[in-house]
């Protein structure tokens, strides 16, 4: 049997990777005991029924508001004898764990030295991820860590995994759709085929078939997402965004003219991003059109939550290895996550949320710029020809 030899630099590596995990660990379970509100209004007694109902067997009946695929890990939990907000939580930050190495393998297209490490490092100890998952028991991680991957399979012209897998994200999280944009310009560009699409709705389907054995009503689940679309009707539920001066301010005509107004000026901004060619080496503007796409969506619809800007955070990492000279967005971008995150687990006060949208508004002022130069403009007479 041939032994696997490690060189000086190869052993450095591996040695800064398992020192970055234990830390993750540890700052993780440090706050394993907190219990925010969802916790204890939402999943503890979404569990309760679960568990109390017979673990799998409880899964056709009425449990929440989430669509059947997380209260098959709730189910599945209920039959280990464990803290079950410890439980909850752990599902969460082993999803921290996959988003954080796809992260680096998406960063290792680019670079083969140290930068993938430093990828992973920044991906799995991001403050906003650590919040999300280890103190409010969110299940962000689990969508984001499927879109990451979805990425990554477009980006490696593999468009039926990407799709397997982004069909994965919708079946757990609807905010899974502030990467839809992208998508459209992906097929737009032709990076994306029209039949791997369908993949998505038939992954979402046959999420439901073990709730459907259960006894599950198929129109029920199919349109749960539909019944959470009206649940909030406040403009601004303290995300920093254009809706920001309207913060818990409730005018239903505004929102649904707000909704309108963000899909015009989304849809605008993929035509514009469609007008200009690929470079020869197009990962660059690949990350930078994903990370400006999945954050310019929630930041111009109006009823968006604190924690909606999490997939586009977690691209952002990505973001700035691949422009090293705006790494400062994350700092930004962070920054902003952590004030409005903390403010609902921790009740601390939070920054003027006026003054936080200003500055998210200039990160992605120098993501369309970067877009911009790192594409050519279709000449008229060749798209004409």
């Amino acid at each position: 049997m041939t032994k696997l030899k490690l060189t000086q630099e190869q052993t450095y590596k591996l040695i800064f990777l398992l020192t970055i995990i234990g830390m993750g660990i540890f700052i993780r379970g440090a706050l394993f005991d907190v219990e925010s509100g969802d916790m204890k209004n939402y999943l503890l007694p979404w569990f309760d029924i679960i568990k109390g109902n017979g673990g799998f067997a409880a899964l056709g009946g009425d449990i929440g508001n989430y669509t059947p695929a997380y209260y098959y890990i709730m189910a599945a939990l209920s039959y280990f004898p464990i803290n079950m907000m410890w439980g909850i939580k752990i599902v969460s930050c082993l999803f921290d764990l996959l988003t954080a190495i796809f992260v680096m393998r998406i960063v290792m297209l680019k670079y083969s030295g140290n930068e993938p490490i430093f990828a992973f490092a920044a991906a799995f100890l991001l403050p906003s991820a650590v919040l999300n998952s280890a103190a409010w028991g969110q299940c962000d991680s689990i969508f984001t860590a499927f879109v990451v991957i979805s990425l990554y399979y477009i980006m490696i012209n593999k468009d039926i995994p990407a799709m397997v897998f982004f069909g994965l994200a919708f079946a757990f999280k609807l905010q899974a759709v502030f990467f839809a944009p992208f998508l459209l310009l992906m097929l737009l560009k032709g990076k994306l085929r029209f039949r791997a699409l369908l993949i998505v709705p038939a992954v979402y389907v046959a999420a439901m078939i073990p709730a459907l054995i259960a006894g599950g009503d198929f129109i029920k689940l199919l349109t749960v997402y539909f019944r959470q679309a009206g649940q909030y009707s406040a403009l601004n539920l303290c995300l920093p965004n254009i809706w920001a001066v309207f913060r818990n301010m409730t005018i239903p005509a505004l929102g649904y003219a707000g909704v309108g107004f963000a899909g015009a000026l989304i849809i605008g901004a993929v035509y514009y991003l469609n007008d200009r060619k690929f470079p020869e080496e197009n990962g660059r503007y690949l990350v930078t059109a994903a990370f400006f796409l999945t954050m310019l969506t929630p930041f111009l619809l109006p009823h968006m939550h604190e924690r909606y800007y999490y997939l586009s955070d977690m691209l952002c990492v990505i973001f700035a290895l691949y422009n090293k000279k705006s790494v400062w967005a994350l700092f930004i971008t962070q920054f902003c996550a952590v004030e409005c995150v903390a403010q609902n687990i921790f009740h601390t006060e939070i920054a003027d949320l006026r003054l936080m949208a200003v500055g998210e508004f200039l990160v992605l002022l120098a993501a369309l710029r970067i877009c911009r130069r790192t594409a050519v403009k279709v000449d008229t007479a060749e798209q004409s020809g």
